[in-house]
Parts: structure tokens; C-alpha cells; sequence
């Protein structure tokens, strides 16, 4: 997962101008940057994650980015990772893609807070939404959030620490007009951001993500995984035959989490 702000960014290691960087062999040859060297790198790490550290999104500009040929989840898949909120009196993005479509997770403010995750269709978006009042209970503190997803049974789940939730009438995990799967293999996916919205950035703390390539059966065969997850993290799994992708988030410093 790559983070680091929006826009060019330009690494001042590779530059031997003091105040001037001239970017060059592009189509910017010749130009030159006299603004601002670029800062701190952002979302920035912090110490106190659920597991060790966590990524901070200070809900202004900070996100991540990812896409890899091998994580293909579109068929049916489980997401799992950890969020301390600090404002719940905003939409807080949390994933989305590819790009400005395709599977979604995010908090937002109605009925007192509701988490809620969306596919798009060919008859357009279709969510699964939490009935409400999620938002008091999240804020400033560790919240566990599971969505798993199946295209063959249509259905999109969401499990709030260890227990289903209960949704909206209309918008529970029912997904009837989902009518292809949605690729993700190769794609670009956000972090912490909405990439249709600017006003859609997440402000907290995320820890401990992990992308499952199956739809975990939280309350049957796969109870003790997702319990293992939630008391110890996903590394205390010692691995995972549908495990795609794990961030534990504790590297202190750079660009990327592998």
C-alpha cells in the first residue's frame, strides 16, 4: 500500500537543489518547482495501534493508494481491520475502488452513525447499511469492522466486533440487482479516501488490514479465525490459505506496507 499526499510527489532525496527541483526526461522538461520541498510523509505512522502501529488519516488530504495483479477479491471476499475514529460528525472513507466505484466501506452520520458498504450494479449502486448509532460508540475508540461478500449468493455482510449488524430496512445484506463481478485484480483501491468526494476523507487511526479471497463464515466454520483476528490480529493466524493482503501497519517509516 503506497502512502503519501496528492498530486506529483517528487522524493527530495534524488535532488541536489537546495531550493529548486527540475523534473526531467517528461514531459516537464525544462520546468521548474519553486515551491514548497514536499513534507512530512502522510497519513502518518503512530505508535498506539491496535497491534503495535497504525497509519493516522488526519481527514483533509491524507490517503493511500494500492493495486497488485494478485489480489483479485471481486467474486467473493472478506475485509477485515481495525478504526479508531477521532470525528464521527462527518462521512469517514475507509476503502474504495476501483477508482470511483466498485466495492465501498465507509462510516457516516445518519441515525446517529451508520457503517455501511456498497457494490456498484449495472442498475447502479447497492448498499448494505447499519440501522443507526454506531457513532457514539466509535468515536475515539478501537472499532473491529468485517465486510464479506459473495456475488454467487448476492449478499454483502457487515460485522461490527465479532457480531452482525443490524441493517436499514431495505439495505440489509441482500444484493439483488449485483449482476457482475466487480474487478479488482490490477486495480487502482483507495485508503482512507473517496475519490467521487473531497469532503469524504477518513480522520483516525487504522490498524491490522487484511483481504481474504473467500467469504468467511463468521458464526460457523470460520468463527475461530475471525476470533483469533479480533483478540490477537491477523498475524496471529500464523497465515491464511484465502489471505490476500495483510497490513499490520508497524513499519515506523517510507512508502509502502507489503
Amino acid at each position: 500500500v503506497f502512502a503519501r499526499p496528492a498530486g506529483v510527489f517528487i522524493d527530495p532525496t534524488v535532488t541536489n537543489n537546495t531550493n529548486l527541483i527540475l523534473i526531467q526526461d517528461n514531459i516537464f522538461n525544462n520546468f521548474a518547482y519553486t515551491g514548497p520541498q514536499p513534507g512530512a510523509q502522510e497519513p502518518a505512522w503512530n505508535a498506539n495501534g491496535k497491534f503495535g502501529g497504525a497509519l493516522e488519516f488526519d481527514g483533509a488530504d491524507d490517503f493511500a493508494t494500492f493495486m497488485d495483479p494478485a489480489f483479485d477479491v471481486g467474486a467473493q471476499g472478506s475485509l477485515s481491520f481495525w478504526v479508531n475514529m477521532h470525528d464521527v460528525g462527518r462521512r469517514n472513507q475507509f476503502f474504495e475502488g476501483p477508482g470511483d466505484g466498485g466495492f465501498e466501506a465507509q462510516f457516516r452520520t445518519s441515525s446517529g452513525g451508520q457503517f455501511f458498504g456498497r457494490v456498484n450494479t449495472v442498475l447502479g449502486a447497492d448498499f448494505a447499511i447499519q440501522s443507526g448509532g454506531a457513532g457514539a460508540g466509535a468515536l475515539n475508540t478501537w472499532t473491529h469492522l468485517l465486510y464479506t461478500w459473495d456475488f454467487a449468493a448476492k449478499q454483502l455482510h457487515i460485522y461490527l466486533n465479532g457480531a452482525e449488524v443490524t441493517y436499514l430496512g431495505g439495505f440489509d445484506f441482500n444484493i439483488a440487482n449485483w449482476n457482475s463481478v466487480v474487478e479488482t485484480a490490477n486495480r487502482l483501491m483507495y485508503v482512507g479516501r473517496d475519490p467521487g468526494d473531497n469532503s469524504r476523507y477518513f480522520d483516525g487511526l487504522m490498524d491490522d488490514v487484511a483481504w481474504f479471497n473467500r467469504a468467511l463464515d463468521v458464526s460457523g466454520a470460520d468463527a475461530a479465525t475471525v476470533t483469533t483476528i479480533i483478540n490477537s490480529g491477523v498475524a496471529a493466524l500464523g497465515g491464511h490459505a484465502n489471505l490476500v493482503a495483510h497490513w499490520d501497519l508497524d513499519t515506523t517509516s517510507g512508502f509502502t506496507e507489503a
